[in-house]
């Protein structure tokens, strides 16, 4: 449903997860006394058989809204088989004793859910396109990771001949984008670069592909206005922002237009 669009897709997900528990709470709050007129074999039989159906029933969804309907009816039907057992009627139990123990155990699963929803625990995040520091995003599967693919692309859509590339990504912007750039930014040492004393005139060189490193603000502004088209590729861009030196930054900021931008990459262009 979002065509590509990491932050959309993003978006997207957590509106999905959101009509889910919706639908798991709104069935604890509501359904337990009810629950109490079936067997306990009954409710699991509606509950896996409905929540199967559901699930049939979203691979055909045509879009984004009847797909949330249907989260928040299969967080219905979870709570119906889920919670079978508490919820069915014991001699002791009074009609509140039934209601509380199924609220109980679907607040617990959300508790659960929210609490290991990140490694660290519960972050809130921002629906916005910002750097948001997730700390280790290997360790949360299906997390969207680093965009280098499609803003490798534009470059390579958008690249002209006599073009200057400088780049912190010369690997993956070679795989994707045909291209491993002519320079490596580093205004604050933060990956290892290596001396080179053999070439013309000795220069650090990036351990990757050699690429000569421009150590600050001034080494990329003397890049800048020596050519007519200078593009920089920043993948990952939010630490490689909380990194740098603060006047490198702002003249990225101020000084470059951003061409493309997707999920923790951006691309910019200096154009004079």
């Amino acid at each position: 449903f979002a065509n590509g669009d990491a932050d959309f897709g993003a978006a997207l997900f957590g509106v999905a997860e959101a009509a889910l528990a919706a639908g798991a709470v709104g069935a604890g709050l509501t359904l337990p006394e009810y629950m109490t007129q079936f067997r306990k074999g009954q409710l699991l039989l509606v509950g896996f058989g409905s929540y199967g159906a559901l699930l049939i029933l979203l691979g055909l969804a045509p879009s984004v809204l009847p797909a949330m309907v249907i989260f928040f009816l299969m967080g219905v039907a979870a709570a119906t088989f889920k919670f079978a057992d508490s919820v069915v009627p014991r001699k002791f139990q009074s009609g509140f004793a039934v209601r509380a123990s199924g609220t109980l155990a679907i607040l617990l699963l959300l508790a659960l859910e929210m609490g290991t929803a990140t490694p660290f625990g519960l972050k809130m995040y921002d629906l916005v396109g910002h750097w948001q520091d997730p700390k280790r995003t290997d360790l949360r599967i299906g997390l969207a990771g680093v965009d280098y693919k499609g803003v490798s692309k534009v470059l390579q859509q958008e690249y002209l001949p006599g073009d200057v590339v400088v780049t912190i990504a010369a690997m993956p912007m070679g795989i994707y984008g045909g291209t491993r750039g002519d320079y490596f930014l580093e205004g604050v040492t933060a990956q290892k670069v290596i001396y080179d004393p053999g070439a013309k005139s000795p220069r650090y060189v990036d351990k990757y592909v050699g690429n000569p490193v421009l150590r600050g603000v001034e080494e990329l502004e003397s890049i800048c206005y020596r050519n007519k088209r200078v593009w920089l590729f920043i993948a990952p861009v939010g630490i490689f922002f909380k990194l740098q030196d603060p006047a490198l930054v702002d003249f990225i900021n101020k000084r470059m237009k951003v061409v493309a931008e997707s999920y923790d990459a951006t691309l910019y262009l200096w154009d004079h």
